[in-house]
């Protein structure tokens, strides 16, 4: 290796900020790193002008270790690093390099973070949400819950990658199969299944003819990207119905004002089927098309109707369809509980919250509720043609006697798997009683879990965590344990990267601890499934964020 034991301080300083520069956003360089002044160094220590008491604790907390490691790297040798308010002691009689005067060059930019308070919010990121239409709910008996899934999944994407294009209200972007998967729990070759011709997912979707352009690596033509267009606002067939006759029944033809002005004074439930419409027969070999409130209402009143009618039929539309109900459902939810619970068992979760509420000037708190119809009715609103899987998902009340008393390995097999699945639905739903009407119909009672839990997995994860902190502080090497977690933060991609065994890749990481903390690290560790999948990954990203929450910081308060 290069010896540098000569090189000069700035140069060696200068040659850092180049680096972090290249590592970090460049608002938080611009803000935090680039006003930085190299003072002075004195016995290995080089003393940095960070202009203010606020910029010096964000460096001190965060940046020391990195810029020291680097500053270690170009010099060869062990130097510290004191970040440094302006204190007049300190540099009497030395000579100062030329700094600018504002720290904080662009007043603009604000450098945001958010500061956890527990492991199990360092999970769950309960500030990151997905907005659900209510409406969508009216499409389950229709098109099934993995399609609004799909469809939901194409709308985030969306809205992510559309975040930073400000040259249009609604620009065009390229979004990566992939990610749509992730949000919707299927895998690719599910996804690409869906899009084929006559699929339920034209009803929100349709695909454009692609064309074909130069490829500039071999000058030859290649087929483009493949391209949508995503429809919203679109009615079901059952709907379109329903607004139809209602309009005609309030003499439409004769008096658009006056009906579409009647519309706006109904509830959606005086026009529509509620709580759900049936598909018409063999609806599955009706080609999907297009339609929206707006579309119906022209059928009647002509395609350039008066700007008088054309406001109200767009009142009428956000009235009925995209009046801004939305259900909130968590990033988590979709990204880990989604996978788990499977399209139908996560979507009845998702219509039974929808019935859950809290009312802020009350304070009451509606988290039971009841749907009508017994197994078959919720079947049918989740658009499921089989009632037996529902009965799967519910421990049964009365257990009934079994024909024989010898079961195979198989049927044990199954019944284990499905008691299982059962206490995963439990964490969301309980039913708690039941009522049958004239008609010898089952309503049942459900207790909803307003928020989601953690995964079995990542239950055990926090477990890990809160029992590696509560030992560290015990034994007092919570500033190891600290040293330590920055240490795995920058090691630990390249590591899992390279290494496919999991004792191999921790033995890496624990390299330079004490035995105090290897021993902890090990002792917390070995009750992990670690070879589970994204397990250890999980795990020590758990860990690197912990050390930046509130929890990491109270424990060392407590230390104190």
């Amino acid at each position: 290796m290069e010896q540098r034991m000569d090189m000069d301080p700035q140069q060696a300083w200068q040659i850092v900020i180049d680096n972090l520069q290249m590592d970090m956003s460049r608002s938080t360089f611009s803000i935090r790193i680039k006003p930085l002044q190299l003072t002075k160094v004195v016995d290995e220590v080089f003393y940095v002008d960070c202009q203010t008491e606020e910029n010096q604790d964000w460096l001190t907390s965060r940046m020391k270790n990195p810029i020291e490691r680097k500053l270690n790297g170009v010099l060869n040798r062990s130097v510290r690093i004191e970040f440094l308010a302006h204190d007049p002691q300190i540099f009497q009689n030395e000579p100062e390099l030329p700094h600018s005067a504002d720290p904080f060059p662009d007043q603009d930019v604000l450098d945001l973070e958010i500061l956890e308070t527990s492991v199990h919010d360092i999970f769950l990121e309960p500030n990151r949400i997905v907005r659900f239409p209510v409406y969508l709910f009216r499409w389950l008996p229709y098109v099934q819950p993995q399609t609004i899934f799909v469809v939901i999944a194409l709308w985030q994407e969306y809205y992510l990658a559309s975040g930073n294009k400000s040259n249009s209200s609604n620009p065009r972007v390229s979004i990566r199969a992939e990610q749509v998967c992730r949000w919707a729990g299927i895998s690719r070759a599910q996804f690409f299944r869906l899009f084929q011709p006559g699929s339920r997912l034209e009803w929100f979707v349709r695909k454009i003819e692609t064309a074909h352009e130069l490829n500039p690596m071999n000058g030859r033509m290649k087929k483009s990207a493949n391209k949508y267009i995503l429809l919203s606002s679109c009615l079901t067939p059952g709907d379109r119905e329903d607004l139809k006759s209602y309009l005609l029944a309030h003499r439409i033809h004769e008096s658009p004002i006056d009906a579409l002005e009647n519309a706006l004074q109904e509830s959606p439930k005086q026009i529509f089927q509620y709580p759900f419409r049936m598909p018409p027969d063999q609806f599955h070999h009706i080609l999907p098309s297009y339609q929206t409130p707006q579309d119906v209402i022209r059928d009647f009143v002509g395609k350039h109707p008066s700007p008088e009618v054309i406001r109200l039929l767009d009142q009428l539309a956000a009235h009925l369809v995209s009046s801004g109900d939305f259900v909130l459902v968590s990033w988590y939810f979709l990204r880990h509980w989604l996978p788990i619970l499977g399209p139908e068992a996560a979507m009845f979760v998702l219509v039974l919250r929808n019935h859950c509420y809290f009312n802020d000037e009350t304070g009451e708190i509606r988290d039971e509720v009841w749907l009508d119809g017994g197994y078959q009715g919720i079947a049918n609103r989740l658009g499921i043609s089989n009632p037996r899987l529902v009965a799967n998902w519910l421990p049964a009340k009365i257990e009934r006697p079994r024909r024989g008393s010898i079961r195979t390995i198989r049927t044990e097999q199954e019944l284990g798997r499905r008691q299982s699945f059962q206490e995963l639905v439990g964490l969301f739903v309980e039913r708690i009683d039941y009522r049958m009407n004239s008609t010898g119909r089952y309503a049942w009672k459900f207790k909803v879990q307003r928020f989601d839990p953690l995964t079995p997995q990542h239950q055990e994860i926090e477990k890990a965590v809160l029992c590696l902190l509560t030992a560290s502080l015990e034994k007092g090497i919570v500033e190891e344990l600290s040293g330590w977690m920055d240490r795995a933060a920058k090691d630990w991609h390249e590591t899992l990267k390279n290494q496919s065994r999991v004792d191999l890749r921790l033995s890496i990481l624990t390299e330079g601890c004490s035995e105090t903390l290897s021993n902890l690290l090990n002792d917390c560790l070995a009750t992990l499934k670690l070879a589970d999948k994204d397990c250890f990954e999980t795990l020590l990203k758990i860990l690197k964020s912990s050390k930046d929450s509130l929890i990491f910081k109270d424990t060392q308060v407590g230390k104190n």
